[in-house]
């Protein structure tokens, strides 16, 4: 049966036709053009009102994408490096701040933080879509245990998840809570990590996403960006990433990166797991892609294509409760 659905199917699988368009009007007029011929065809009847604002919300996204497929999906330094990246953020303050008349420089200071954090999130969608969709869940009962286990000495230099992007699925009895916006609490349930190389050329970063879902059934969230440098010591390297962030950063972050770091130590030692495959199209094609040898790079090169239209099909649940 088919989990439910996580923030990146909300955010990005159930978005796709927005997406599309965004990228098809992003190709043919640039991102500074691209709004304000949606509008024109909004008003020739080309194009629906909420199909032209959904390719907007999302014309951002496709710069990163296309940014990120240059640079190398994991490398968000040169993501933010790349010049039609740092054209289009620039274009897209200057755009909402003359559209709003946002000139106070505390207001235009936010807005630059908020396109940041938007940026940052849509990286995440992106890469979580092209590197595979890695979906891993973990048990209430080992969640608590690895929190409580996990110790600050961990060294830096031996923790690496188990691919390069992944969502790790938490039950929200696990304990691990986030500040909400107008105040007060809520569950965090999914961890969105991915393992960038170091721009010093040593060690890594963990820029992590955790997501909460609200009463009302909004989604929430905090990201932040952790220094595994080399070394370190766990608890190092979350003090180091709590002084940088200062006192607004939500301080559940760091429950969170325990938990990530000892779920990346308990797999890579053998750690207890089980596979249950939820869409058999995509088994068959990880079957068949593992069977053909490597040296036939354009069979698996197809296989790949087909098999990205229907991952991951599968989720890898972490449980140390061995099966009668």
């Amino acid at each position: 049966m088919r989990p439910p659905p996580t923030e990146f199917d909300r955010q990005y699988t159930e978005q796709r036709q927005y997406i599309d368009l965004a990228r098809t009007y992003l190709e043919k007029e640039g991102f500074a053009r691209m709004q304000r011929v949606l509008v024109k065809d909004v008003e020739r009847g080309k194009v629906s009102r909420e199909d032209a604002a959904g390719a907007v919300r999302y014309a951002l996204l496709a710069v990163v994408e296309r940014v990120a497929a240059r640079v190398g999906y994991t490398r968000y330094v040169d993501l933010m490096k790349d010049p039609e990246l740092t054209d289009a953020l620039r274009f897209a303050m200057e755009d909402i701040s003359e559209r709003h008349r946002i000139e106070a420089p505390a207001a235009r200071e936010q807005l630059r933080q908020s396109t940041f954090q938007t940026t940052l999130r849509h990286w995440h969608l992106v890469v979580h879509e092209q590197r595979g969709r890695q979906r891993y869940e973990i048990t209430e009962p080992l969640a608590r245990r690895l929190l409580k286990e996990t110790p600050g000495t961990v060294p830096c230099d031996g923790l690496r998840l188990p691919t390069d992007s992944l969502v790790l699925v938490v039950p929200a009895e696990a304990g691990l809570t986030g500040r909400l916006p107008e105040g007060g609490t809520a569950p965090i349930t999914e961890i969105y990590a991915v393992e960038s190389p170091s721009p010093q050329g040593a060690g890594a970063y963990w820029f992590l996403w955790m997501c909460m879902r609200e009463p009302s059934g909004a989604s929430a969230y905090s990201l932040v960006n952790v220094a595994l440098a080399p070394g370190a010591t766990l608890e190092q390297a979350i003090a180091f990433s709590r002084n940088e962030g200062g006192p607004g950063q939500d301080p559940g972050w760091e429950d969170c990166c325990r938990l990530l770091a000892g779920a990346a130590r308990y797999l890579s030692e053998g750690g207890l797991t089980r596979q249950e495959w939820y869409d058999e199209s995509a088994r068959e094609l990880h079957e068949k892609l593992a069977a053909i040898p490597k040296a036939q790079k354009q069979e698996r090169e197809k296989l790949r294509e087909r098999l990205h239209a229907v991952s991951p099909g599968r989720r890898i649940i972490l449980d140390d409760t061995p099966s009668p």
